[in-house]
């Protein structure tokens, strides 16, 4: 058959590796933790955002995209016709994707655990004496001939000034931290490890047998195809022009806020009504306080926004619409009107969204975090077959990779000082939202952390909590133990950074390009050990070489919301910003665990019905639920016509190529608007 007549998915052609290709894969799995690693710690919290999610490979990717056309086309020019191959550049992706969102994490944990034992909250782990002693060091170190308490660097500004003006002080302190890096860079690693074993699993049913979507993977496809990467370029030359001609319309849109951000145009030049509608930083125009009864609705036509929902399965948007509507538009009157719900004070779309979701009645957020749970639980029970097949070297590797991650990072929070069977509870907990997320990723598009604030996901901290409240024994180095080891692990942007996402987007991407399996599962291990090890590193040299407490050296998200949780729970035993009895919201979490399970077997047996369970969850986000459904709305009225018109190839080649230019590029114009207007 000629190449012509083959057919092609997301025209892409099979195609090998080139060394240099493995070589930049390995150089972007050491750049792009330092990277974000500095952006994180340098600019925080306005530059963030959601580099660490898709954004870090799909933003570094096009850099690196544009970079290799140039070249490309240079030495065209004296005669030669070299060029990386689309199987280089999705190794390139994977280890950026797999590395770059440590950043976050690393960076959460260290700051969150030094503030708690030291900083102005450290009257949560009673001044450390709570905090466990492999966890942070506690100790004093000598620097210049005086001794100081080994975090006094971070927090003072004379032993910070000591501290930097002895040579080698990297040394003294990387010394000191041993231990506790040691510590939390195997236990990242042992959760790591496991997400690429639960990838391995379940890579043939999902990707061989569903067949699910993969958005995000075919957003970075048409990035590849921009950059000249062999067996990309030769194919689909209008899904090239409609990728730039989205990239303009992008940019375009948010031009304006950037010309403010930089003093082009003055920012009082702008309506107000520009950034609600267009600028997703902004958030959305809030029509929450003229309907009042405690419905969450706010208006975004965000060209982020709007790209992202024509990205997602119909299906998918059909859920979610739906959800949103029930839950925080028709719900809330019926609960304010039967005395259920109280009217907020403010009547704002955010406040109303939280009240309604996980403090009174019927508590959305409480059911979908059981879903999440009974989610992964029931694709497990439904691949059994699959999962016994110990035939297969994919089957018995993932199965050493899973369940050897998942009882190594174990047994290491048993021995840091978490009672053993809570610590089995938060391992076991943490790795099915992993596995949430990396379906999350494989179905739809999902984003965190715009304007509608979180942690959300903090919930769930409680969990390993609640025996202790019931003991009595609440106020305790093991209950303080149990919550704190627990939250860094799955506040939303942990979930989103998590490397198990990019592993199974590696496995499509491979299977697509012809690229063999153990080669995403050699590259996706060394993004994770590099990304790790770097990120814990540069942030902690970073926090002391800046100054964490002096202002200088950035993140540790939160201080002031989940140290303040913990300290509730443990010291007065008491759960706040969410409701205080476990009898109203435990049962609806159980209740949604059984759910979740229902609902993916119902959507086995049921496949033809436009619903995707999965939706449900991202109807129910601050983002993708509240921000988003008037973009959900839009797509999901326009897209099936827009198919109908064109056909489902055609929209492949035409509508999706566009979308994911518009969402780059706005999202990085945004972005650079943020930077430069904060920086």
């Amino acid at each position: 058959m000629s190449e012509g007549m083959k057919k092609l998915v997301w025209g892409v052609s099979p195609s090998g590796v080139t060394i240099w290709g493995i070589v930049l894969a390995v150089i972007m799995a050491i750049v792009s933790p330092i990277v974000t690693t500095l952006i994180y710690g340098l600019v925080y919290p306005y530059t963030f955002m959601e580099l660490v999610w898709a954004w870090a490979g799909l933003i570094f990717l096009l850099v690196i995209a544009v970079i290799h056309l140039g070249l490309k086309a240079l030495l065209k020019l004296v005669g030669l016709d070299k060029a990386l191959t689309v199987g280089d550049s999705i190794l390139i992706y994977l280890a950026i994707s797999a590395s770059a969102g440590y950043a976050f994490s690393t960076n959460f944990l260290l700051f969150h655990y030094i503030y708690m034992t030291y900083g102005d909250g450290a009257y949560v782990s009673d001044y450390g004496k709570l905090m466990p002693s492999l966890w942070v060091p506690n100790h004093n170190i000598t620097i210049a001939g005086r001794s100081l308490h080994v975090l006094a660097p971070l927090f003072d500004p004379d032993a910070h000034s000591l501290l930097l003006s002895q040579g080698g002080w990297y040394w003294t302190i990387l010394g000191a931290w041993a231990p506790s890096l040691a510590l939390w860079i195997l236990v990242f690693l042992g959760l790591a490890f496991s997400q690429i074993g639960f990838a391995l699993l379940l890579r043939k049913p999902w990707i061989e047998e569903e067949m699910l979507p993969f958005p995000y993977a075919q957003m970075a496809v048409e990035v590849m195809r921009i950059g000249g990467f062999r067996g990309v370029w030769e194919h689909r030359g209008i899904a090239k022009i409609m990728f730039l001609i989205g990239a303009i319309v992008g940019f375009v849109i948010e031009l304006p806020a950037l010309l403010a951000s930089i003093g082009v145009i003055p920012g009082e030049a702008l309506p107000p009504m520009y950034g609600q509608l267009l600028v997703s930083q902004f958030g959305g125009y809030d029509v929450s306080p003229s309907i009042g009864n405690d419905i969450a609705l706010m208006i975004t036509v965000s060209p982020l926004f709007i790209a992202l929902a024509f990205l997602m399965p119909i299906d998918i948007l059909v859920t979610a619409v739906i959800w949103y509507i029930l839950m925080y538009i028709v719900l809330p009157p019926i609960e304010v009107m039967a005395g259920i719900l109280p009217l907020t004070e403010t009547q704002d779309a955010h406040t109303n969204y939280f009240t309604v979701g996980h403090w009174y009645g019927l508590m959305p957020h409480m059911i979908t975090r059981g879903i999440a749970i009974g989610f992964p639980i029931m694709w497990f029970l439904l691949v059994w077959r699959h999962l016994k097949n110990l035939s297969s070297r994919e089957v018995k590797w993932g199965h050493i990779f899973a369940w050897g991650g998942l009882v190594f990072t174990w047994i290491l929070l048993a021995i840091s000082g978490v009672e053993a069977h809570i610590a089995l509870l938060v391992v076991v907990v943490t790795l099915l939202l992993y596995v949430t997320w990396m379906r999350i990723r494989a179905e739809s598009t999902w984003t965190t952390a715009i304007y509608t604030y979180g942690p959300w996901w903090h919930e769930m901290l409680v969990l390993p909590w609640l025996p202790y409240r019931y003991s009595g024994g609440w106020n305790s180095k093991a209950a303080f133990a149990a919550a704190a080891s627990f939250y860094p692990l799955v506040t939303d942007r942990t979930l989103a950074t998590t490397p198990g996402p990019a592993i199974m987007e590696g496995f499509r991407l491979a299977k697509i390009s012809g690229l063999r399996v153990r080669r995403i599962v050699e590259v996706g291990l060394i993004a994770v050990i590099l990304g790790v090890i770097i990120s814990f590193v540069t942030n902690l040299l970073g926090g002391y070489a800046y100054g964490w407490g002096l202002g200088q050296w950035l993140g540790g998200a939160d201080t002031n919301l989940e140290p303040a949780w913990i300290n509730s729970m443990i010291h007065n035993n008491q759960i706040t910003h969410m409701s205080n009895d476990p009898m109203l919201w435990l049962p609806q979490f159980i209740s949604g665990i059984v759910l979740g399970a229902l609902l993916v077997w119902v959507r086995v047996l049921l496949p033809g019905i436009p619903f995707n369970p999965l939706g449900i969850l991202i109807g129910d986000m601050p983002v993708t639920g509240v921000l988003m459904f008037i973009p959900n709305l839009i797509a999901l009225i326009i897209k099936p016509l827009i198919i109908r018109v064109l056909g489902v190839e055609s929209y492949e080649k035409i509508i999706v190529p566009f979308m994911a230019g518009m969402a780059i590029l706005s999202f990085i114009t945004m972005w650079l608007s943020i930077i430069l207007s904060t920086g």
